[in-house]
């Protein structure tokens, strides 16, 4: 294994093993521009994930483009890095720490629940797939973006989790994942609530002294 490959793997590792097991609910939501379910909401690290499908065959340079393209449907989004995706199998109950292990059939329900969610990039047989770029900035240029992705195999109910470092970044059409920060309504908290109440009362109390 190259040295630079050795050193992705390694932080990769790292990092899915410091992620915390974390219980958030994901949630399918409406786009205005991309349409009905295409965007999944991570509520416990406050992130909307983009449907993979938006993506897909697209080159680096071609979405960056569009990202950074303020008359573009996908201004606003960003493309994710591994400690993003990292929380996001975290909150579907993926087990991160099994990657590059092969199959299994304890990652058949996460990783079919999650893509449910978020998507495919394709379809082969029975073979449901995820292969999407990621990147990290603490790595140098030539090595700062790799594939992580996810499969499942719905002929004998198995899946696994896998990285390549081997896609050239700078011609692949691959694709990315695309997400962007989710900011949640504000609810009161129920002390609020009873405070709000109790001023509402007192003033309709005060309103009848006063017409009196």
């Amino acid at each position: 294994m190259k040295t630079g490959n050795l050193r992705i793997y390694l932080f990769i590792l790292i990092w899915f093993l410091c992620v915390p097991a974390v219980s958030a609910e994901l949630i399918s939501t409406d786009d205005s521009n991309f349409g009905a379910g295409s965007i999944t909401t991570d509520t416990w690290y406050n992130l909307e994930w983009l449907d993979v499908s938006f993506t897909s065959g697209y080159s680096l340079s071609e979405i960056n483009s569009m990202i950074s393209d303020s008359t573009s449907s996908y201004y606003g989004f960003r493309i994710a890095n591994s400690s993003e995706l990292g929380g996001l199998w975290a909150a579907a109950g993926i087990d991160y720490g099994a990657i590059g292990e092969g199959y299994k059939e304890e990652l058949y329900t996460p990783v079919s629940y999650l893509m449910n969610l978020i998507g495919t990039t394709s379809i082969i047989d029975t073979y449901y797939r995820i292969s999407l770029f990621v990147w990290d900035y603490w790595l140098p240029d030539d090595e700062a973006y790799y594939v992580l992705g996810s499969q499942y195999n719905t002929a004998d109910s198995t899946a696994r989790v896998f990285v390549d470092y081997n896609p050239d970044a700078a011609t692949s059409m691959i694709g990315a994942y695309l997400v962007r920060d989710y900011v949640p309504q504000p609810v009161p908290e129920p002390a609020t609530m009873l405070l709000l109440a109790s001023g509402l009362v007192g003033l309709a109390g005060l309103r009848r002294k006063l017409r009196k």
